[in-house]
């Protein structure tokens, strides 16, 4: 039998189309495999408007994809045993009774194909999963696939069996991806849109909300910020999940300033919004990493499991939603969460990890060559990377940094440490030791500078070499004169403390490309 190799994908939930279609667009463009899209019969029903299947055709022409309707497993078992290899992805599997169907395709599959499960959301059973889930479903799932493929590192994917470990890969999200060496997903979208009103995203058929009383008081609470907003003449936008689909089901009555927007994320100019709230959910995302201002919503009884997006700002009543509507860039997202720096990955990167494991897996060799496009096309704009080094989170830290760094957070992200570690390695000195630590900080985050606060632990010095050498710029704050302590004006452990200091600050100061001072 000849070689037939198959690029395959199982589109099951609605939001599998989200997902699966960038990757639909490398299998054609990167890897030169028609994609051969395999399309259950819940999707069929689940797709009561018929929109996803639009869209699927539109992606089938584009790509020259086949779509194939699964009839029945055994059918389904005799097309895939024609394929000698290649691989089958899918973004909604596991042992869980509602992916059942996916999980049989996957299963039944012959060994030669390679079989892929995706994470599709931040908050995603089997990967990180929050307490309603576990509630549910208990702290764990199992993959039927060869490899899982996450957004995160596996030590942060915290629901992740340690059998699992071998055969997962810290790819990052699909939905990143925007281009291929032949063609750039968004050219339909004008970013120039200057941002004219807000949008609120429901979540309302998620396990999150445990009962009819915070569904009723999170339409309730979107209804008073809508009315007061058409007092102000302003309108706002509702966006209906993907899959849930709550207000459209319900036939939900809304206000005549209410946009309702319902096209696929991909379609969604999200750059076009002056801010967005939502209840916990993975459009969080699509609105932080353009840069839009996000806000978390949570029922006042805290029933609503958020802990895992405690770096956003948060809602609890209409008052927190008006005040972030009229002032949504004076609250800043935190950047010190280790899942934030982990999912806002380099695009580039995120095509490169999958086009060479499906080029792998198909016999292919991978064209990796991307489309250029020019920065103001980018999905994320550059901000400045800023490495912040304080011994503790003190009031000078908190009122010469963080709090003013909230104000231009569309301009600057930080990650704030209090020590270079303390590991080390069998045989390393201690100068070895801090000299590896420092450069796995630095090529971890990328700083673009590096600002140190009051920091005086020896520590800095091969830190704040390693950036000079790196040509990353280098601020040192400092608000009395610490290396010239006086007997007089300290107690005799703290002047001690800073005599022994003094010639660290000293130095550190001497490699600093600028040195703040708040007093003279």
């Amino acid at each position: 039998m000849s070689n037939k190799v198959i690029g395959g994908f199982v589109v099951n939930l609605l939001q599998d189309v989200n997902i699966l279609r960038p990757l639909i667009y490398l299998t054609a463009d990167n890897i030169g495999i028609k994609p051969f899209v395999l399309v259950t019969k819940s999707f069929i029903h689940r797709d009561k408007s018929n929109l996803w299947m639009n869209e699927l055709q539109a992606l089938a022409v584009d790509t020259q994809a086949q779509l194939y309707v699964i009839d029945s497993l055994h059918d389904l078992w005799a097309k895939l045993a024609s394929f000698t290899h290649g691989f089958l992805i899918s973004a909604s599997e596991s042992d869980l009774n509602p992916h059942k169907e996916t999980h049989e395709i996957l299963r039944l599959t012959p060994p030669t194909i390679s079989t892929i499960t995706l994470q599709h959301g931040f908050e995603c059973v089997g990967f990180l999963m929050n307490n309603h889930h576990q509630k549910h479903h208990g702290s764990s799932v199992g993959f039927a696939s060869d490899y899982i493929c996450g957004w995160t590192p596996k030590h942060l994917q915290r629901n992740l069996r340690p059998l699992q470990h071998s055969r997962y890969f810290n790819f990052g999200p699909t939905a990143w991806i925007k281009r291929t060496n032949k063609r750039i997903f968004t050219t339909n979208i004008d970013n120039s849109i200057a941002p004219e009103m807000g949008i609120v995203c429901e979540n309302l058929h998620s396990v999150r909300f445990s009962g009819k009383s915070n569904v009723n008081l999170f339409m309730q609470q979107f209804f008073e910020l809508a009315d007061y907003l058409d007092s102000k003449g302003q309108r706002i936008a509702l966006r209906p999940h993907p899959g849930g689909q709550y207000s459209i089901k319900r036939n939900v009555s809304l206000p005549e300033n209410v946009v309702l927007v319902n096209e696929p994320s991909y379609k969604v100019n999200w750059k076009s919004y002056a801010f967005g709230i939502s209840a916990p959910s993975s459009v969080l995302f699509d609105l932080m990493i353009n840069n839009v201002p996000a806000m978390v919503w949570q029922d006042q009884q805290q029933m609503i499991d958020i802990s895992q997006h405690a770096f956003l700002p948060l809602a609890q009543n209409v008052q927190d939603m008006i005040g972030f509507a009229e002032h949504p860039k004076s609250i800043a997202t935190s950047s010190t969460n280790q899942q934030l720096s982990a999912v806002f990955r380099d695009e580039e990167q995120i095509s490169l990890n999958y086009t060479q494991l499906l080029a792998k897996l198909s016999g292919r060799s991978s064209s990796i060559h991307l489309v250029p496009v020019e920065p103001s096309e980018l999905s994320i704009s550059q901000k400045i990377r800023i490495l912040l080094m304080a011994p503790a989170v003190t009031p000078t830290l908190s009122i010469g940094f963080i709090k003013p760094f909230r104000f231009i957070s569309h301009l600057v992200e930080y990650k704030l440490i209090h020590t270079t570690g303390t590991d080390s390695h069998e045989g390393e000195s201690g100068k070895e030791a801090n000299a590896r630590r420092c450069k796995k900080i630095i090529d971890s985050y990328c700083p673009d500078v590096l600002i140190m606060c009051r920091y005086a632990n020896k520590d800095a010095v091969q830190l704040s070499a390693l950036c000079k050498e790196k040509d990353i710029k280098v601020v040192y704050y400092i608000d009395d004169l610490l290396f010239e302590p006086s007997p007089d004006a300290l107690d005799e452990n703290k002047y001690l403390n800073y005599i022994k200091r003094a010639p660290v600050i000293l130095d550190l100061i001497k490699k600093s490309d600028l040195v703040y001072c708040s007093t003279p």
